[in-house]
């Protein structure tokens, strides 16, 4: 069954809403929100060449699988933490992990819910962090008027600015926009209880970010690395629960750098085979595009 996309963002709308403190933070609510299948991560944002207003596009191939990025990263953890896991089903599930991330996000993949007791049932606290994080986010560069001047038309009447294009230190502005205000709240009741889950959540999406990159399917043009934003986020955020977690943060890294070698090299050898096959059937790729690649 599809998402339903209204529901997500009238969610959204209702637990960041609060956090907006003064009145120029609550013009925020008035602005559009839409989703639509961008072929990068990174949200647009559109202008209306006559009236001067503006609305923000998200991706919703990434909105829509965030849950399943939780669930297959407690999968990965389990199965990595069980002694008794059989161990052609770890590395079965180290070697699909990075591609299926990148299906997540590139293609808005969607597959079955896991089997009970595969996946913690409170990953829907750490998906729901990442969808008000990303939300937040593009707030900020509404707040701070990012990319009003620097928009391209694409009609007589439209212009859009793609946030990938974002200067560096419009991005550590927005990024701290954002950690600021999920760090005051308030939050509803259900998440203040859980706020190690709300941590979690930031981590595994940079994390994923940081797999991508690696892959070469995530570009982050002159801004700092995943994991470096995800500390200076974090310490925004909760640094006492970042100091406390920083041993897991470090031995879950360490085991995404392991999975990642082992699938670069699996990836080396099927390319070697299939560049050796098709040797005089030579294609030309188009020149590839910022932000993700497919």
């Amino acid at each position: 069954m599809e998402p339903d996309l209204d529901k997500i963002k009238e969610s959204l709308i209702s637990i960041i809403s609060p956090m907006l403190n003064n009145a120029k933070e609550r013009k925020l609510l008035r602005i559009r929100i839409e989703f639509s299948k961008l072929p990068h991560i990174d949200a647009a944002h559109a202008f209306d060449n006559e009236t001067g207003n503006r609305w923000i596009v998200l991706n919703s191939k990434v909105f829509t699988t965030l849950h399943q990025v939780n669930d297959r990263f407690c999968q990965l953890i389990n199965l990595n933490n069980n002694p008794h896991a059989a161990k052609e089903e770890l590395l079965s599930a180290f070697l699909n992990f990075p591609d299926r991330i990148a299906g997540y996000f590139l293609r808005g993949k969607r597959e079955p819910a896991l089997k009970p007791g595969e996946a913690p049932g409170n990953t829907w606290v750490a998906t729901s962090a990442q969808q008000i994080f990303l939300t937040l986010h593009e707030l900020g560069h509404v707040f701070l008027e990012h990319g009003r001047t620097s928009a391209s038309d694409i009609g007589s009447h439209v212009s859009v600015w793609h946030a990938q294009n974002a200067r560096p230190e419009e991005v550590d502005a927005v990024d701290l926009f954002a950690a600021s205000h999920m760090a005051k709240g308030p939050w509803p009741t259900v998440y203040s209880t859980d706020r190690r889950q709300l941590l979690l959540g930031i981590f595994r999406f940079f994390e994923s970010l940081e797999l991508l990159r690696k892959m070469d399917r995530y570009s982050i043009g002159p801004h700092i690395a995943p994991r470096e934003r995800f500390i200076n986020i974090a310490g925004i955020m909760d640094r006492k629960s970042y100091l406390e977690e920083k041993p897991f943060f470090d031995d879950c890294q360490s085991m995404l750098d392991d999975m990642y070698s082992v699938w670069k090299l699996r990836f080396r050898r099927a390319k070697s085979k299939t560049t050796s096959r098709n040797a005089d059937r030579a294609v030309r790729l188009p020149f590839p595009c910022p932000g993700f690649r497919d």
